[in-house]
């Protein structure tokens, strides 16, 4: 019987058939070996490869990196074999299919540790629990609760009179947004709005011989520390009038 390899000048052959009759060539390019799935009815080499990776998937640990190296290897494996239609690169298919489906499922419970520049670690499974918190305790303009209030004095003393409202907690900020005052009776010299303990005293609101019965109003944004408060304050009042004020806007926590 012939020997199974025969050399073809620069080329070598392996035996295709037990008598030693029947040659085929090795296909090379650039020094690698390529198998051709047309002419091998069982291609030994590739199965050997193929279980190899099998091998090397069933034992690979549980990382992404290694997990996609074996993945891009047999991807590029099936480049190889294009658009074979053999019994061969069928079965060889069939087999690289099985094994990119458990890759696929060693990926979907892999650890994410990825080298961003080769500074960047991110580990999705021990990831730490984002909290929002509703205070806004790390937000700039993120409220906590809505601030209103609503006063009234039905039965003025003569001359000046305040009607001020609760001062703003420790550890809090108001971002106070709208105003209104009314005076009912006779007419009074002038009626404010403002922002006690700010800036010693903030005038929002400075109306000259308000009209009775008329609502004054104020809209905008005046942000209020602990201790500070709203008030309205008329002056030339006239015994037994009514004065009515009323605010709102949002609480935050202090920075």
């Amino acid at each position: 019987m012939a020997e199974p390899i025969a050399e073809y000048g620069n080329e070598v052959g392996i035996c295709g058939s037990p008598d030693g009759t029947t040659w085929e060539k090795l296909l090379t390019v650039d020094g690698k070996l390529q198998i051709d799935t047309e002419s091998a009815a069982n291609p030994t080499n590739l199965d050997i490869a193929i279980s190899a990776l099998r091998d090397a998937i069933a034992g690979a640990s549980p990382d992404v990196s290694t997990l996609y190296t074996l993945s891009t290897l047999l991807t590029e494996i099936q480049a190889r074999l294009g658009d074979e239609t053999s019994p061969a690169a069928g079965s060889v298919n069939a087999q690289l299919a099985a094994l990119l489906t458990e890759l696929q499922a060693k990926l979907e419970t892999a650890d994410l540790n990825l080298d961003v520049e080769k500074d960047l670690q991110v580990d999705v499974k021990t990831m730490p629990t984002v909290t929002v918190q509703a205070a806004g305790g790390d937000k700039i303009f993120s409220f906590e609760s809505i601030v209103e209030q609503a006063l009234q004095n039905l039965d003025l003393a003569a001359g000046t009179n305040a009607l001020t409202g609760t001062a703003v907690p420790a550890g809090k900020v108001w971002m106070i947004t709208h105003a209104a005052a009314d005076y009912v009776g006779t007419a009074p010299t002038d009626l404010r709005i403002v922002v006690t303990g700010l800036a010693t005293s903030l005038y929002l609101k400075f109306e000259v011989d308000p009209v009775p019965g008329r609502w004054y109003m104020w809209s905008g944004n005046v942000y209020l520390q602990a201790g500070d408060a709203m008030s309205c304050t008329v002056t030339g009042a006239t015994a037994g009038d009514d004065l009515y004020f009323r605010y709102a806007g949002v609480q935050m926590d202090a920075p």
